[in-house]
């Protein structure tokens, strides 16, 4: 069996980032090698990067990430476009170290950006049922005060207020008087969201189609 090594930095690493995105990045690589056939493959719980040194410039600061991940197999790197789209972001941010690890480090992991398109927050809110149930709730995505449509989670411009105003109506709705920590609840809606409705947020897509790419140029899943 072969064993997959992943590690993932996160440019604004906050409690979000680090309870929500190793899960998410553990659960989609399992995601693209079942789609494909690959059950001989061992992920191992993606580690993450904090960097020895903090370079200036985040191209930088990206490229020293790749060097502490010598040997890994890929490297996720995630910043928030905080924008209409990623493509400027990507561009403008992300190209830059990706291209400066390249030149700089041969043994370079493979490198894929995780870039939603306000901020992970965002992703939180596509799936209503994985929600509700982490904040032990029936209630529905509109009593959630959620945007209407899984599509519609990137274009709310603030989707951290957003989930913590769905969790002050739940704690409102108790009859128990419980409180919901806000932090509490990352982790466990990384392991239950379902992926089949994050894949209809863009950016999720799209990181999910780069995934599946470098998979299959490391040789664990077949270009179908």
């Amino acid at each position: 069996m072969k064993s997959l090594v992943t590690g993932v930095y996160a440019e604004q690493e906050g409690a979000t980032e680090r309870r929500f995105l190793p899960i998410l990045v553990r659960r989609t690589l399992e995601y693209c090698l079942l789609q494909y056939g690959a059950t001989n493959v061992d992920i191992l719980d993606p580690i993450w990067v904090r960097l020895h040194s903090q370079p200036n410039y985040l191209e930088q600061r990206i490229s020293e990430a790749a060097r502490q991940c010598s040997g890994y197999h890929i490297l996720m790197v995630h910043a928030d476009a905080d924008a209409r789209t990623a493509d400027t972001a990507i561009q403008e941010r992300i190209n830059p170290g990706f291209e400066r690890a390249r030149r700089t480090g041969a043994t370079s992991p493979e490198l894929v950006e995780v870039v939603p398109i306000r901020s992970t927050d965002a992703w939180m809110l596509a799936d209503e049922i994985a929600l509700a149930v982490v904040l032990g709730t029936t209630m529905t995505r509109n009593e959630l005060g959620l945007p209407p449509h899984v599509r519609d989670v990137e274009r709310d411009l603030n989707p951290k207020s957003t989930l913590q105003q769905a969790i002050k109506q739940v704690e409102q709705r108790s009859t128990r008087r419980r409180r919901i920590d806000f932090e509490s609840i990352h982790s466990p809606l990384a392991e239950q969201i379902d992926l089949n409705i994050l894949l209809q947020v863009p950016a999720y897509e799209r990181y999910v189609q780069q995934t599946h790419a470098v998979l299959i140029k490391l040789g664990f899943v077949r270009d179908s």
